[in-house]
């Protein structure tokens, strides 16, 4: 069930088109959710964003520790390759979430 927003004011309209003042009641209405799914959105990204780093992280570390150097190459490799698509991915979701 809709509440009004403080300050909005319910349009009084009794069966007669969608006005003006009501498109703008409904817009209103809306903002909030809006703004908090935007909210949840930033916060999950920084989440993510994190998680992906310690991930990268560790790989790079158990990669390090491997008498084969090819093996660190190939970790090496992989975290940049990972980093630098995921980090326009981010990039573009937060444009988004703006």
């Amino acid at each position: 069930m809709a509440t009004t927003p403080k300050g909005a004011t319910k349009p009084k309209s009794k069966g007669a088109p969608l006005s003006e003042e009501t498109v703008s009641w409904v817009r209103e209405l809306n903002q909030k959710p809006i703004q908090l799914a935007k909210k949840s959105g930033r916060a999950y990204l920084d989440t993510y964003e994190k998680a992906l780093q310690r991930a990268l992280d560790f790989e790079k570390a158990a990669a390090s520790r491997s008498p084969l150097n090819w093996v660190s190459a190939l970790a090496d490799t992989h975290t940049k390759f990972v980093h630098g698509v995921t980090s326009q991915y981010i990039k573009a979701a937060r444009d988004v979430l703006k």
